[in-house]
């Protein structure tokens, strides 16, 4: 206060009063202290905009304060939207690999079941038409593991006949050739062991046939004609060669073609009603038990020692 003016200023001495400055040292003159009413105003003015701002500023950082909240939300909500796609290309990209591993597998087996197909079939005659899967998987399914049959002669949608070393089977599967046999979407499946079929014939016209299996069971009394039956319902004719369990409607120069096979497999028929005969040895003393025996003689002197000999050598070489 040195150096200002004189004047009135608040009173270092009472906080409730004005004190004289006269310019160079406190007076005693005194008053009391009040606040003059345009800088009250100003203190109100101030004192609101302080509050304004004040209020501005805690507005924005609330404001802030949600922003960054909403910010963090959708963060995390990203996160989480992140993690799940990632699971789920996890997921995906793993089922893929199982996807991708059983098509292999199968892949696989498939690749080995048309290696054991073939395999299977390669020795096997075929004369004919070509044989469907479906009468291929039934013959197989009706041998044992280790055998096949020798001939195949297919005739299409009339069935097929496969023949084995012990026995001939008559298919008819197949939809088409099951709805033929009557057995729509089953089938006919005979079986005739070759001890017990009597003949094959066939019963050939101009251009078509049917071969016959003819057993004690199966005997061929009535014409089996070709197209017998075709034109009237399934079963409707006793004689149908199409539904008959040892017939197979043939196209005559199929049957030219198997006539070869054909023969051999009556061979094979005729060799296997031949009687075999067992030989079995009537031998009820051993060996060693006629040793003995001469043994005896010899010691007895019944035998001299060269007819010893002699019978003894024989009778090793006989036994």
């Amino acid at each position: 206060m040195m150096q200002a003016p004189a004047g009135w200023y608040a009173d270092p001495y009472d906080p409730k009063t004005f004190r004289y400055w006269d310019g160079a040292a406190w007076t005693g003159h005194v008053a009391p202290r009040h606040v003059p009413q345009q800088l009250q105003i100003g203190e109100r003015q101030a004192e609101r905009n302080d509050q304004k701002e004040a209020a501005a500023l805690a507005k924005v950082a609330k404001r802030d304060e949600k922003a960054a909240s909403r910010t963090a939300a959708v963060e995390a909500r990203q996160q989480q939207v992140s993690e799940w796609q990632a699971a789920q290309e996890a997921a995906k990209a793993q089922k893929q690999a199982y996807a991708n591993a059983a098509k292999a597998q199968r892949q696989a087996e498939l690749e080995a079941t048309e290696e054991s197909a073939l395999a299977y079939w390669a020795d096997v005659r075929f004369v004919g038409e070509k044989v469907s899967a479906k009468a291929k998987q039934t013959i197989r399914a009706h041998g044992q593991e280790s055998e096949q049959p020798w001939l195949m002669v297919g005739s299409g949608t009339a069935g097929v006949l496969a023949a084995f070393h012990d026995r001939v089977m008559i298919v008819k599967t197949g939809t088409m050739t099951s709805f033929m046999a009557g057995a729509f979407l089953g089938g006919r499946i005979t079986t005739f062991p070759l001890v017990d079929i009597t003949s094959i014939e066939f019963n050939g016209q101009w251009l078509t046939g049917v071969l016959e299996i003819l057993t004690p069971s199966y005997q061929g009394t009535a014409n089996k004609d070709y197209w017998r039956g075709t034109n009237r319902s399934r079963n409707a004719d006793s004689n149908d060669p199409w539904t008959l369990s040892n017939t197979l409607p043939l196209l005559k120069v199929v049957y030219q073609q198997a006539l070869p096979e054909i023969n051999e497999l009556r061979k094979r028929i005729v060799e296997s009603k031949k009687t075999q005969v067992i030989v079995q040895s009537t031998r009820s003393v051993s060996v060693a038990d006629e040793l003995r025996k001469l043994a005896e003689l010899h010691r007895e002197g019944i035998l001299d020692d060269a007819e010893y000999a002699t019978a003894k050598g024989n009778l090793i070489a006989g036994g």
